[in-house]
């Protein structure tokens, strides 16, 4: 019915489109006409300007037809102004008739685009009316193969209340857990309490491991509290002898130790700043070479003051050192052998000079090495003994 009634509405607009058409010639045959008589108005005026040269002519000529002449012009005047009104009363109904004509195109094109619209709504009902078609013989050919009935027998088991898409879903969802299921398993009784039983082993394991983490957590916590403490202190003490080392080794100026993060202790940097005597304070990087050393030396002896040891053996730590230092160095070291005993290997003359015993490798012979040894002590009183006798 609505394809119909379709139907019937393009048919009025093709006439009513064919109607402007027709109004639309006439108002273009009316222009052709108004247009031919602007011609003649044209030509009229040309003949009028003629006119008043032969007039102007005759009146020099002849001054007895000037009031004739006169009269002549008056009149050619009132026929001009005549069709002058005339040709404005033309030029008026000209400008209403293209305003028509406007009018008449704007709804000519309002009704093709009405026209479109009713095409294109046609086409989509016909588009539409070929897959219903094509669906409901589908439909007839399922009920047909399934249960055996054309349409008209089926229409009485039609239920009215029938949900489709969700009777769809519905069937989807069983025929998938049906299928989940598999083959049937006669002893998954017991195995859903051997596995349950498991689960709560794993489960318990599974929160003594949580509490042991947490606990574990809090000693971590714990420790490393006690442990930036510790290494606050630890690091103020070992700062106080580094200072005071530094000063005895160097014979005067300073030194300290700086954390770069004091937010961060455990982690974070340590800078040595250092002020040999007769220089500005500065980072250790910008030291001499034997300074650096000086002032690794003094961190060194810093450390034992903190944890002393019993034993000690230096390599060869004093190799940077010019005569002065080795000589300040091997005093301080002198000093402190009293409760530590050191081993140093060294070639520097200072440091072998202040020594208890020098043990060495001699090659009296090429190619043939012999150890030495020299006990300084027992030297010092073989001279002294001497010296008294």
């Amino acid at each position: 019915y609505h394809v119909e009634e379709l139907r019937t509405q393009l048919a009025e607009h093709r006439e009513n489109a064919a109607a402007l058409q027709a109004q639309m010639d006439m108002a273009q045959r009316e222009q052709a006409r108004f247009e031919g008589t602007q011609q003649e108005l044209q030509a009229a005026r040309a003949i009028r300007d003629r006119s008043r040269e032969a007039i102007a002519v005759r009146m020099e000529n002849d001054k007895q037809r000037k009031a004739e002449q006169e009269q002549s012009l008056v009149q050619l005047r009132g026929e001009l102004t005549a069709e002058e009104n005339s040709l404005a009363a033309e030029n008026e109904h000209r400008e209403q008739v293209r305003s028509g004509i406007a009018q008449g195109s704007a709804q000519l094109e309002a009704l093709r685009t009405k026209n479109q619209t009713v095409f294109e709504q046609l086409h989509q009902l016909q588009m539409l009316q070929g897959r219903w078609t094509t669906e409901l013989k589908q439909l007839q050919d399922r009920i047909w193969e399934r249960y055996e009935l054309t349409y008209e027998t089926a229409k009485p088991f039609v239920d009215a209340a029938y949900d489709e898409s969700g009777s769809r879903g519905r069937i989807d969802s069983l025929r998938a857990q049906v299928r989940a299921l598999g083959a049937v398993n006669v002893g998954a009784l017991q195995e859903y309490e051997e596995t349950r039983a498991r689960y709560d082993e794993l489960d318990q394991q599974r929160g003594d491991l949580r509490k042991a983490q947490k606990d574990l957590e809090g000693i971590i916590t714990e420790l490393q509290k006690k442990m930036e403490v510790q290494f606050v202190e630890q690091f103020r003490l070992l700062n106080e002898h580094f200072t005071r080392t530094f000063t005895q080794l160097f014979g005067g100026g300073t030194a300290k130790l700086k954390l770069q993060d004091e937010k961060d202790v455990l982690n974070c940097g340590i800078d040595i700043v250092a002020q040999p005597p007769g220089k500005k304070l500065q980072l250790l990087s910008l030291l001499s070479g034997g300074e650096r050393a000086l002032t690794a030396i003094a961190i060194l002896f810093a450390m034992l003051e903190i944890r002393p040891s019993p034993f000690c053996i230096l390599d060869e730590i004093e190799a940077a050192l010019d005569e002065a230092n080795v000589a300040n160095f091997a005093d301080y070291l002198k000093q402190y052998a009293a409760d530590t005993q050191f081993i140093v290997v060294t070639h520097r003359k200072g440091t072998m000079e202040r020594c208890d015993a020098l043990y060495g490798v001699a090659m009296e012979e090429k190619g043939v090495s012999r150890m030495v040894s020299v006990q300084l002590s027992d030297l010092e009183k073989q001279l002294e003994e001497e010296k008294n006798d």
